[in-house]
């Protein structure tokens, strides 16, 4: 058997779990990308077309086929004097890689990877070393080798102008020491691939750094919901109480987090909100909801906190789940002055019901998990999360809500997507009710 040709990608998977490189060669239709890797690839696309941009006379190379893309890479670098190459195609050793910026100035080489990520992490150093041993082993004199990430501090205009958003780190002698070791993950990789599939099982590499798309394949013991929650301990003087005043309300914000700002006036990587859904009880047995949600495409932050501040009441608790409420309100107070009285105001009536959850209740096949669609069913089964098709989780609202704003998306997908979008929401806060019911005995 010949052995495979590889790919920085593929070298990735091994390094995570050989079983991950065997499945992607042997089984690929067992991938299962969750929305958040989905997510991840189209901000990286997103992040690619900003450092293009961001060099301006720089040539892209995008041919429709491998072969090609080496011819043109070649011919480019052929080429005397200084140029600027964006995914740049090199193969070396039986390994095929992309760079994504390339440049010669002065004669010297160097190479810039560009991440989403706001620091550089270990395993950017492994991918850049990947990239590294292919270049010099087709030929570049690379000398230099950076990461291009995020910086968070960046605070976007709103003019089109992403100067500063990344920031560069040369990462050159942390790459060389690994470098050396390039050959010995190879023949890895196709040991790996020459023997029969790997017996690894579900392990904590599942989801380092990524979530692997073979999960669901390699789950042999999936959490089942128990009937009910089993008590921790007593832990009575955390618990919400059962006569907790009226009105209550329930409430809960989607956000989205732009690795590359759209709106004026926003960072890298900041907590928006575009949408908020709350659930009012005003006496027993009355339950009634509002929602806010913008899809316009604008801003939807002002339009977010006058809203909220409209719609609930000026006393009673409100009931949230962890501290994602608490940093939209303290978020929006910071960026609208004249509100944040009102605001400060609603942050102090918050309720976390998930502390109160985690320190009085333990659920055994949870797998520990405390996220809202886990907990759901162990106390409402007859709500799920699965039943809401496309938009179920946070992740997939961000994807959705990404798409619904869209100048490209047409009006009656926009349309649907905003329908998707209210209904999760609507279960988010739906999912407080019973939970607050639950824990205080009603």
């Amino acid at each position: 058997m010949s052995p495979i040709r590889l790919s920085k990608s593929r070298i990735m998977a091994w390094r995570q779990c050989p079983k991950r490189l065997w499945l992607e060669i042997n089984r690929p239709e067992l991938v299962v990308y969750p929305p958040s890797t989905q997510r991840r690839f189209a901000l990286g696309h997103e992040l690619g077309a900003v450092a293009r941009a961001l060099r301006p006379g720089g040539e892209l190379i995008e041919p429709a086929t491998l072969g090609q893309a080496l011819r043109d890479t070649a011919r480019l670098l052929g080429r005397r004097g200084d140029l600027t190459l964006f995914e740049a195609t090199f193969s070396h050793g039986g390994v095929l890689v992309r760079a994504d910026v390339l440049l010669r100035e002065g004669g010297v080489a160097r190479m810039i990877e560009v991440k989403s990520a706001t620091e550089v992490k270990p395993y950017h150093i492994d991918d850049s070393a990947v990239q590294t041993w292919v270049v010099r082993g087709a030929g570049v004199p690379l000398e230099r080798v950076a990461l291009a990430c995020i910086d968070r501090g960046f605070i976007y205009a709103g003019d089109g102008d992403y100067h500063g958003l990344l920031r560069e780190t040369d990462i050159t002698a942390r790459v060389d020491e690994l470098v050396a070791q390039l050959p010995d993950w190879i023949a890895g990789c196709q040991a790996t691939l020459a023997d029969e599939m790997p017996g690894h099982g579900i392990w904590a590499g599942c989801t380092n750094p990524f979530a692997c798309p073979f999960i669901p394949f390699c789950s042999e013991d999936p959490p089942e919901h128990p009937v009910a929650l089993r008590p921790r301990g007593e832990v009575a003087a955390g618990r919400p109480p059962a006569a907790a005043p009226f009105p209550r309300s329930y409430l809960d914000f989607a956000t989205i987090r732009h690795a590359v700002p759209v709106w004026a006036g926003t960072r890298p990587w900041e907590r928006l909100p575009f949408a908020w859904s709350c659930h009012i009880e005003r006496a027993p047995g009355e339950l009634e909801h509002r929602e806010f949600l913008d899809t316009s495409g604008e801003p939807p932050m002002r339009s977010c906190a006058d809203t909220l501040i409209a719609t609930l009441d000026a006393e009673g608790p409100i009931f949230v789940y962890g501290g994602r409420a608490h940093d939209v309100l303290v978020g929006l107070s910071a960026r609208f002055s004249d509100l944040q009285r009102p605001l400060a105001t609603l942050t102090g009536r918050l309720v976390d019901l998930l502390s109160v959850a985690a320190a009085a209740w333990h659920p055994p096949a949870m797998k520990d998990s405390w996220s809202i669609q886990d907990v759901l069913p162990t106390v409402a089964p007859e709500l799920d999360y699965a039943d809401l098709g496309e938009v179920h989780d946070s992740t997939a609202a961000q994807i959705a809500y990404a798409e619904a704003v869209h100048p490209d998306t047409p009006s009656e997908r926009a349309d649907e997507l905003a329908h998707g979008l209210l209904a999760y929401c609507a279960l988010d806060t739906l999912a407080l009710v019973r939970l607050r019911r639950f824990l205080s005995g009603e």
